[in-house]
């Protein structure tokens, strides 16, 4: 296993990496969005692996990270394809038939899921953290039955929780494996071996006939966002508080970016705020701060780094 620093971070540092990552977090949805009205799933999936791993494997030689050794490279495998491929592959599908904002909350649910895995893995859950639970299964539930067409969406938002599910499987075990000390060559094997996972789908798909070479000028900086931004950053950044504090604490973006997506969602792309994305997201929400709060910070040696 690795081995944690022996300075654990301040709590300004900490709180500046989880603010980054509410922030472009939530600006995903709108690129997701813009982008996939240019190019087919497929390929903006690969795009954006292989342009995030080109920048984070270029960090980790100029800062001289330390080279991982098989069994991080293994993990970082693993965890690539549950976190990129899976989970951020079914949300990426669900926000084509969902609108942003509903899509970032039904998103949200990964600290349900943490919780609801480390329930059955045998952790006890106190009356705070089970009260979340409840309050996010109702919440997500509202804005099922709840939108605009006045009938549930059931098959997208399926899709995007069992995306969920894939992460908080994946923040759990990246917890818990072996990976590299260093958040940027971790990510970037985790990025480049998602995309390698990623680059036979797209050839089956046929999604270089498909892409629209003369894409606006919206689709490609909405790419360069989710490769620089969105993943070499953010997922850096996650990648980071999931080794130095918990999956539940590295989750909490979940409780943020929402309301970011939403408003940008209304704002940018026109999108309606309904009666049941309010009092759904609001609930679900709540749910997420009661499960994150009532969290206790675990263990270096429960961790297994």
């Amino acid at each position: 296993m690795g081995t944690a620093s022996s300075n654990p971070p301040s709590r300004g540092i900490l709180l500046l990496a989880l603010v980054t990552t509410w922030l472009t977090t939530g600006g995903n949805f709108i690129a997701f969005k813009n982008a996939l009205e240019a190019f087919p799933l497929g390929l903006l999936m690969a795009m954006r692996l292989f342009l995030a791993s080109a920048l984070l494997l270029a960090v980790a030689l100029i800062i001289r990270a330390p080279w991982p050794t098989f069994r991080q490279v293994r993990a970082a495998v693993a965890a690539g394809a549950l976190l990129l491929v899976i989970g951020q592959g079914a949300i990426m599908w669900g926000v084509q038939h969902l609108p942003a904002g509903r899509t970032a909350v039904f998103a949200s649910s990964a600290p349900l899921f943490v919780a609801i895995f480390s329930i059955f893995a045998g952790e006890m859950v106190g009356r705070r953290k089970a009260l979340g639970i409840g309050l996010g299964i109702v919440g997500l539930g509202i804005m099922t039955l709840m939108n605009e067409d006045g009938g549930p969406a059931v098959a997208p938002v399926l899709v995007v929780l069992g995306g969920s599910a894939a992460w908080a499987l994946g923040s759990i075990y990246a917890c818990r494996a072996d990976l590299s000390e260093s958040p940027v060559m971790s990510g970037g094997i985790q990025t480049l071996s998602a995309g390698l996972i990623v680059l036979p789908m797209m050839f089956v798909l046929g999604d270089f006939r498909q892409a629209d070479l003369q894409a606006s000028t919206t689709a490609w900086l909405s790419l360069a966002y989710l490769a620089a931004l969105g993943l070499a950053l953010g997922f850096s950044l996650f990648a980071w508080l999931d080794r130095v504090s918990s999956p539940t604490a590295a989750n909490s973006f979940h409780y943020m970016s929402p309301l970011v997506a939403l408003v940008a969602g209304a704002l940018l792309l026109g999108e309606t705020i309904s009666l049941g994305d309010i009092l759904g997201s609001s609930l679900a929400l709540l749910g997420v701060v009661l499960m994150v709060s009532g969290s206790e910070r675990p263990e270096k040696a429960r961790k297994g780094v």
